[in-house]
């Protein structure tokens, strides 16, 4: 492991340890570990289960709301830099600036 990155963390793909093909576990580093603590805290925060069904735009404008507090809350996000943009009723794609470089992920309901 090189000590040039403040941060490090084990890859982790729908739930599971990513292992290379020798069966070592996958390390990531600095931007990807945001990335990833990010897509964690999103998850775990349930509010993209919030949005499933919900109509009311107000409400829904409410839950995009609490998730882009939620990714700015990380002290490695760049307050004001997240963005969630709605590509349909079921997809959408969150981008924030961090202290590594831009992250871009998508979200589906």
């Amino acid at each position: 492991m090189d000590n040039s990155y403040l941060y490090s963390d084990l890859k982790i793909i729908d739930d599971d340890l990513v292992r290379d093909e020798y069966g070592q576990p996958v390390f990531i580093y600095d931007r990807d570990v945001v990335d990833q603590d990010i897509r964690h805290s999103i998850r775990e925060s349930g509010l993209l289960e919030d949005l499933i069904g919900e109509r009311s735009p107000f409400q829904r404008k409410m839950i995009l709301s609490k998730l882009r507090i939620l990714i700015e809350s990380d002290p490695r996000v760049i307050p004001g830099t997240s963005e969630m943009t709605s590509i349909d009723i079921e997809n959408f794609m969150i981008t924030a600036d961090t202290d590594f470089g831009p992250i871009r992920m998508g979200a589906v309901l």
